[in-house]
Parts: C-alpha cells; sequence; structure tokens
C-alpha cells in the first residue's frame, strides 16, 4: 500500500496482507510469499491512535527454502507527529523520516510502540529534531536502531538508551533517500521453461531520480536484459519484467541479483536476489526476497552496506559510508560509521566513528564512539566516546600516549609504561582493573577497582585512601636466590603525573635540602640509602599512602622513618639489610640455606623442627678497617647478660668493609602493637609494653619456637624461670597461632 496525499490519520488501522507459507506437502515450494508494505509520503503527517501493521513473511519454509521477508513500512514527510498510548507501528524494516529542518515528534506513545523485525530508523535533515516526551523503549528492533538527527530532545531524567535499548546508532540529521528493488514470481520450474519475474523498482525519496540498473547470475542462464538506466519521479515506482530460462538440469539452482544505483547520489544502493531452482513438477511458489546492500570487499566504500560473513580487507570508507556486520582486515581508513562488526588480529583502522557493538582484536585509531560496547584490542590515539546509550570500552590495551575522553571502562585497561594513557571524564565500573594509565579530571572510579602498576593521577584529591606502594613501577632488578624479598618499587616513579618522581619530593624536604643532604635508592634491592662519612643509613621503603599530615620527616619507634611529601604523600621505611647476599653466605655456615625480609623490616630465618630465628638490622652501617675478617659475629648483648648480639661485616659496593649489627626482632609486630598498650620497640631487641594491668620491659630471644595454637586472638603472656641466669625471671610471649619467644626481663 502506497499512500502520497495522507496528510492525517485518527483511530485509523492500516493492515497490509502476509505472504504465503510453505506445506510440508507441497515439497517442491522453496520460497515463502512477499508480504505487504505501507509505504505513506506527504508534505506533513499527524498520525493519533493508529494502528499500521506490514505484513508477515511467508514461513515454514525452512530448512531448504527460504522465509517470505516481513513488509517494510516507510514514512516520508517533512515533518511527522506520532501519537496516542494505543499507537503500533509494526513491519520488518520501519524508516520514519523528516526533511531539513524537520521535526519529528513521538509523545504519549507506550512501550514497544514502534517495532521493526529488520531495522528501524528515525531521521531529520539538516537542523532537525527528534523530540519525545518517553522515558520507556518505544523503539524496538531485532536489527538495530538508528537515530540520525542534529538534536535529540528527551526528558530530563532519560537518555537514548531508555527509548531504543542498547542496539543504536546515533549520527547527525541527514536526508532519508530511500530506493527499494523487489521481485515475485514463480521460484521453481520444470527444466526448459521461462519464468517471469516481475521486478518493482520504487523511487521512496522525495525528488526524481535515474537509476543504473544491473543483473548478474551465479550460474550463466539465460536472462532478458532490463534498461541500462531509468528515471523515476520522486515517490514514484516503475515495475519490470525479467525473464529467466531454466535449464534442463533437474534440481539445478541459482542465484539472481538486481542492483540499482542512484546517478544523483552513487552512495544509495539497492539489491535484490532471486533464488530459482529446475524441479520436476510445476511450482506456483512465490520468491520475494530481502534486498541486500553488500559492500565491496576491498578499495572504496562511499555507500550504506552490509556483510555477514565478508571480510573488508584494506578498504577506505568515505565520509557516506556507514558499513555493518562487517569483518575488517589489512590496514583500513575509516571517514565513515562503522557498527555491529569485527577486527582482525593485526588489523589496523584509522579514524572515523563506530556504533554498535565491536568485536576488536586488532587497533582502532582515532576515532569517536557512539555505540554500546567496544571489546577487546586495542586502542590508539585520541578516543572519544560520545555515546548516550552508556558505551563502554571492555578489556582494551591502550597504546603510548592514548586519551579516552568520556564515557565508561570496564574490566581489564592497560596501557604503557613508557607512555601512560590519559582517562577523562569517564567512569571507571565496578571489577575493574586499572594498569599504566593516567586518572585525568572528572574521572569516577566505581567501588571494588583495583589501581595496578603506573596507575597514576592529576590532581592529589583524587587518590583513594588504602595502600599505594603498588601503583608504582617494578625495578628491573636481578633475582636475590634464596631469598624471599618484598616488592622492589621504583621511586623515581611517582603517583602524580606530571612528577619528578617520589624520591626527588623526599630529597624537597627541608631537613635533606638544608644539609645539602641526597638520598638515593639502590637499583638492586630498593632501599634508601644516605652516606655521612663513615655511616651509611639504609631504609627499606614499604608502603605508600595518602598524607594525612603537614609535609615532614617522622622518626617513629623500632627505628621507622616516615617521609611525608609535599604533594600528599606518606611514604613509610623500616631498616634495611644492606647486603643480603652476603648474610645468605654467612648464613650457609651454620647449614642455614634461606631467609625471608618481611615487609615489617623484620629477617625470618628458617631452621629446622619448625623454629626460626627472627633478627631486626639497624638502619645504620659503619666503615671498618680493611683487615676485618668478613661474616657473621656474636658478641654479648649491652642490655641483659647471657644474652648475645649479632651483626654482619661485608663488602659494600664500593669494595669498603661494614658493619651492621642484626638485633634480635619481635616475631609478631603486628600482634604486639594491636594487644598491648604503649609498645615501643627499641634497638638492640629492647621492647616495652603495658598488657593485662602489668608493664613489661625486656630483650627478645632471637629464637621462634612453634607450640600448640590457642583460641586466643591476642597477645599473651606466661612467666617461666629465669632463662639467662641474671637471677631474674622471664615470661613467654606466646603468639595466636602457636608461636612462642622469650623475653629476657630487665628490673
Amino acid at each position: 500500500m502506497k499512500a502520497g496525499n495522507f496528510l492525517s490519520a485518527y483511530r485509523t488501522r492500516f493492515k497490509a496482507g502476509d505472504g504465503g507459507n510453505c506445506y510440508g506437502q507441497n515439497l517442491h515450494q522453496r520460497g515463502g510469499s512477499a508480504s505487504g508494505d505501507i509505504i505513506l509520503l506527504a508534505r506533513y503527517k499527524r498520525l493519533r491512535h493508529v494502528w499500521l501493521s506490514a505484513g508477515r513473511g511467508g514461513t515454514n519454509c525452512e530448512p531448504g527454502g527460504w522465509n517470505g521477508r516481513d513488509g517494510i513500512i516507510f514514512i516520508d514527510p517533512s515533518d511527522v507527529s506520532i501519537s496516542g498510548e494505543d499507537t503500533i507501528i509494526e513491519g520488518g524494516n520501519v524508516t520514519i523520516a523528516g526533511g531539513d529542518n524537520g521535526t519529528i515528534e513521538l509523545t504519549e506513545l507506550n512501550e514497544g510502540a514502534i517495532t521493526a523485525t529488520g531495522d528501524l530508523t528515525v531521521a531529520v535533515g539538516e537542523d532537525g529534531v527528534i523530540m519525545t516526551d518517553s522515558t520507556d523503549n518505544i523503539l524496538k528492533a531485532d536489527g538495530q536502531v538508528n537515530l540520525f538527527a542534529d538534536d535529540i530532545m528527551l526528558p530530563e531524567e532519560a537518555d537514548v538508551s531508555d527509548i531504543t535499548g542498547d542496539n543504536v546508532v546515533i549520527g547527525s540529521g541527514q536526508i532519508a533517500r530511500d530506493v527499494s528493488l523487489m521481485a515475485s514470481g514463480n521460484s521453481s520450474g520444470e527444466a526448459g521453461i521461462t519464468l517471469p519475474f516481475e521486478v518493482t523498482l520504487s523511487n521512496n525519496g522525495p525528488k526524481s531520480d535515474t537509476y543504473l540498473l544491473t543483473v548478474t547470475d551465479e550460474e550463466g542462464w539465460s536472462l532478458s536484459q532490463l534498461p541500462s538506466s531509468l528515471e523515476i519521479e520522486g515517490h514514484g515506482t516503475t515495475e519490470l519484467t525479467l525473464n529467466v530460462l531454466l535449464p534442463s538440469t533437474r534440481e539445478a539452482t541459482n542465484v539472481i541479483t538486481v542492483t540499482a544505483i542512484s546517478q544523483s547520489d552513487p552512495t544509495v544502493v539497492t539489491t535484490t536476489e532471486i533464488n530459482v531452482m529446475v524441479t520436476e513438477k510445476e511450482s506456483d511458489s512465490v520468491a520475494v526476497n530481502v534486498s541486500i546492500n553488500r559492500c565491496p570487499s576491498s578499495g572504496i566504500i562511499d555507500r550504506m552496506c552490509k556483510n555477514n560473513t565478508q571480510v573488508l580487507t584494506d578498504v577506505t570508507l568515505n565520509a557516506n559510508a556507514n558499513v555493518s556486520h562487517s569483518t575488517f582486515a589489512g590496514v583500513v581508513q575509516n571517514n565513515g560509521i562503522i557498527s555491529q562488526s569485527t577486527v582482525q588480529t593485526g588489523a589496523v583502522i584509522t579514524g572515523g566513528e563506530y556504533t554498535g557493538y565491536i568485536t576488536n582484536e586488532g587497533t582502532l585509531t582515532d576515532f569517536v564512539f557512539v555505540g554500546a560496547e567496544i571489546k577487546g584490542g586495542k586502542l590508539a590515539g585520541k578516543v572519544r566516546n560520545n555515546s548516550q546509550v552508556g558505551g563502554v570500552f571492555v578489556n582494551v590495551r591502550l597504546a603510548a600516549n592514548t586519551s579516552i575522553d568520556g564515557g565508561a571502562v570496564q574490566g581489564e585497561i592497560s596501557g604503557n609504561p613508557e607512555g601512560p594513557a590519559l582517562l577523562k571524564n569517564l567512569k571507571v565500573r565496578k571489577g575493574s582493573r586499572l594498569i599504566n594509565v593516567i586518572i585525568g579530571e572528572n574521572v569516577e572510579l566505581d567501588d571494588d577497582v583495583e589501581l595496578g602498576e603506573g596507575v597514576r593521577f592529576r590532581h592529589s584529591e583524587q587518590i583513594p585512601d588504602g595502600e599505594l606502594i603498588g601503583l608504582l613501577p617494578t625495578l628491573l632488578a636481578g633475582t636475590l636466590n634464596g631469598i624471599d624479598y618484598p616488592r622492589r618499587a621504583d621511586f623515581s616513579a611517582d603517583i602524580f603525573d606530571p612528577s619528578e618522581g617520589i624520591l626527588s619530593a623526599i630529597n624537597a624536604l627541608p631537613d635533606f635540602k638544608d644539609n645539602a643532604w641526597v638520598i638515593r635508592q639502590n637499583a638492586e634491592l630498593s632501599h634508601f640509602e644516605l652516606t655521612l662519612d663513615q655511616i651509611r643509613f639504609a631504609l627499606l621503603p614499604v608502603s605508600v599512602k595518602k598524607a594525612t599530615t603537614s609535609a615532614g620527616l617522622k622518626v617513629q619507634d623500632a627505628q621507622r622513618v616516615q617521609f611525608i611529601t609535599d604533594s600528599g604523600l606518606e611514604v613509610l621505611t623500616h631498616p634495611a639489610l644492606q647486603m643480603p647476599s652476603a648474610l645468605l653466605s654467612a648464613l650457609s655456615q651454620f647449614s642455614l640455606t634461606e631467609f625471608t625480609v618481611q615487609t615489617n623490616g623484620n629477617l625470618h630465618i628458617p631452621d629446622t623442627g619448625g623454629q626460626w630465628f627472627s633478627a631486626r638490622p639497624d638502619w645504620l652501617s659503619v666503615e671498618l678497617e680493611s683487615e676485618t675478617e668478613m661474616g657473621i659475629r656474636f658478641g654479648e648483648s649491652p642490655l641483659v647478660s647471657g644474652q648475645i648480639l649479632t651483626d654482619l661485616v661485608f663488602s659494600d659496593e664500593e669494595g669498603g668493609l661494614r658493619q651492621q649489627i642484626l638485633y634480635p626482632g619481635v616475631a609478631q609486630p603486628n600482634v604486639l602493637y594491636s594487644s598491648a598498650k604503649a609498645v615501643q620497640i627499641e634497638p638492640f631487641g629492647l621492647i616495652n609494653f603495658k598488657l593485662g594491668g602489668k608493664t613489661y620491659r625486656g630483650v627478645v630471644d632471637y629464637l621462634v619456637t612453634q607450640g600448640e595454637s590457642t583460641t586466643a586472638s591476642a597477645l599473651q603472656v606466661k612467666s617461666i624461670p629465669d632463662a639467662n641466669g641474671d637471677g631474674i625471671g622471664d615470661v613467654m610471649l606466646l603468639y595466636p597461632n602457636g608461636e612462642q619467644q622469650k623475653l629476657f626481663v630487665i628490673e
């Protein structure tokens, strides 16, 4: 049905006829019949409380045949108003189009008011407007929803995805140019007969146009000729006849393709396929096939086209190109729009727009995204997410110095450590993991977002609470065989961008700058070093957090040092073992072959029978005379009798000899701090604390033994007889996991 002077309808029903079905008894029938179309063409159209239903294509023809296509609906005024809570518009491909400066109003519509089993397009020309008062999903399509307008006006609380769902393509305003081809006739017949097919060419646009016509077939059968070109007035239709002579081969099949190309605009192309077969009996089935606009597999594409399986290699998409359901390979220049497509491994596509759902295994560079999702692959250059449907990049790698502006990211988002990617004006969704990216302005981090190595921030207020040392890159240092060492973070870097590094900020503190002292980071072991004459301080950085106090230097108990930078970071350090390899070599004399440097600064040296030694390095070493013997030395504790004190003599990186004391260390400092009050841990293994109304002071033993686990969650203290022969009763520290450590009491 086609109406050219239809201006208004109120409580009107239009129903186009359905196509005929196939039946099992009629085995020679291979194609379902065509259904009816509805085309309404006028200057202005007001449709209120209407029911427009295109026909349904014939069914029951698969497998072995083809179902008929559903009818199309094409509404093409300059302006259109569609309203009414009981309005229904349904068809195969549905198009609602307006002209330049046109307006399409969709008001008072219920959910699913306009539906398509194919694609649904709502488009107005330049400076046109699509406006609706709905927040429901009023536009539904099994294919994709296309919205083309310079302005889309929605209720304040709504976005485009509310009225369309996620499978939507959004673009600027454009006149809906349209041409259609349909073919009908007997789809099969006996060998040697001629089958006539009626080919209907319709100019659905408002202006006269001339079309170039071509006919091709796969098998080289004898076909009649169609005019090579044909002029049709605006909204006009021409009927043509195409005769097909069937060959003598029984069960032979053929696909005949008719193509029409507009001479006014070569991007307007349509094709229809006629499927024909030779049977043993005459058939009265009708073949009517959906028009398919296929893309060329190479070269230049300058029109709207769709490929379900074809790979497009080394193609160029001009500004008018709109390619969907395709696979891309090679080097592609995109000046148009790509949607619902796949990018193969190794492919590189530069420029243009993407919409719908994109599966990416290649590289997309310098583009704008207006769709639902790009998943996988690599993004590069300047990437803009203008999606109005919550568009998101999922599990993507980012080339050096890439920037993403707008939208959302999700999953693992990893940049290049040599040129971290910049994220701005976007949301990082729950459960994501970021690596080597810069958090720019207006970035929202959902709950449960993991910040990985190389993440940096542009502004201090963006920094989250909690541990941040994992954001710093890892030093490229060698393996420490036999030594379990904490992660060695590179403090020449920072979590701010731009920055000269955290270490530079520490050296800028007055305590160092005013004395011309310079802290350096050991490139192999990651500890901070400060050498003053014969003394060398060494501190192992174990924590970086957001500062809560003003800049400065704080020395805490257990020789812990906290650096607070002007940039707003707190760096916590513990005394560092200055030459771990020398200690491991010395321990081998006692059949001890490994040890762990813990993040609390203590050394865990395993022995046999489940027992181990707990030691804590002093924060400094002193230079010795060259004739001093290297290795572990044992002396007497300066605080308690009968207790040893250990030091290590080693050769430093410059070849000089140095001595570093290894005090006995509290086995579980975190348990002591959480269980007791007034805790103070001092050099030489001396500790002070209050627990259970009593005050304890003494030196811990190096040896930690394993007893039975307790049900207690806190430290317990048990009195024991004098253990070091000084006549003073001692105590045993009992840890919740069953470990035990003597405390030699000092009165």
